[in-house]
């Protein structure tokens, strides 16, 4: 379920079907790379909210891409605070090791196969799946082989 209000051009929130559970918003305090970072919150019990883009990767079918960006997170629960990546097939999801807790900024990333077929349909992003907020910068997208 798409959300406005949030301006990041191709970027997207959405969370599970139900109330409005997560915001998102640029902060400027303590950014880990330039003038600011994501700041995504649960503001309400909610399964989970998502923060993604969909690039096409067709000419990268076949390849393994991965997804990089310095994250940190404040009171952020078991479930996690974490990268991922979807082909939208059977068996192309992939998530970052995940944080939880409070943590200072460090890089996560995760890795994903494409398939050789419909890899123009990819979702790339973070999802937080538990109670906290979390923080995302420095975000890289390439292909390791």
């Amino acid at each position: 379920m798409p959300i406005s209000g949030l301006d990041i051009p191709g970027w997207t929130l959405t969370h599970h079907a139900g109330v409005v559970g997560y915001k998102a918003s640029l902060d400027t305090n303590d950014p880990a790379q330039g003038k600011s970072s994501l700041r995504f919150e649960r503001i309400a019990p909610q399964v989970y909210g998502d923060m993604m883009v969909r690039p096409d990767l067709s000419k990268y079918a076949g390849k393994t891409i991965e997804l990089s960006a310095m994250m940190k997170c404040a009171d952020v629960g078991p479930k996690g605070w974490k990268l991922f990546l979807n082909a939208n097939q059977p068996g192309t999801l992939a998530y970052s090791t995940g944080m939880q807790g409070t943590t200072g900024w460090q890089r996560q990333s995760v890795r994903l196969k494409l398939p050789a077929q419909g890899a123009s349909d990819v979702t790339v992003g973070v999802t937080l799946q538990d109670a906290g907020t979390g923080w995302m910068d420095d975000v890289h997208l390439q292909v390791v082989d």
